[in-house]
């Protein structure tokens, strides 16, 4: 049944991946988060002692991270590569909201800085991996709310006919700044 002057949409949410401390795939993730587990341990990448909280959230196992090293592209590629073909139409919202924290990380250590820090760099980087145009799409910055947002954006311009798929992704690292 139309009503008003806009025709409504179902939105869906087809594909979906995620790499937490949890797990490294929602089929690892979801049955430890549903039987109320927590993955709070305490950070040792680098010295917590002048910051107020010592743990974090942080997924185990993985590779050690050198400050040359993209710390966002190498946590988001396992988890875009669970997503696979998407269409070329699709529209990218990068909602990452410390993607510089590897760059104030190589400042603070004297190192050299990495080549992305900004999210339009890690927005542009996704749509290369996936073959996407790099301008076809945009950045959301509201701290913790961020992929809200963008979801909610994305189900909207979904819903209004303005696209027809639009793919949310974000990667925050732990880091001594955030």
């Amino acid at each position: 049944m139309e009503t008003g002057p806009f025709r409504m949409s179902t939105v869906l949410v087809a594909k979906q991946a995620a790499s937490t401390s949890l797990g490294r795939c929602l089929q690892q993730m979801c049955p430890r988060l549903y039987a109320g587990e927590r993955a709070i341990s305490e950070i040792q990448r680098f010295s917590t002692a002048m910051l107020s909280c010592h743990v974090a959230g942080l997924i185990q196992n993985s590779p050690e991270i050198e400050c040359e090293e993209d710390v966002v592209c190498r946590l988001m590629s396992p988890v875009l590569q669970q997503i696979g073909t998407l269409p070329q139409q699709t529209y990218v919202i990068w909602t990452g909201i410390k993607a510089n924290a590897n760059y104030v990380e190589c400042l603070y250590q004297g190192r050299p800085r990495p080549s992305r820090y900004l999210p339009r760099h890690y927005r542009e980087w996704v749509c290369r991996f996936f073959g996407l145009p790099e301008d076809q799409g945009i950045e959301i910055n509201a701290a913790c709310a961020s992929s809200t947002y963008g979801l909610a954006l994305a189900a909207e311009m979904i819903r209004r006919d303005a696209r027809d798929a639009v793919l949310i992704c974000a990667a925050d690292p732990v880091s001594h700044f955030g």
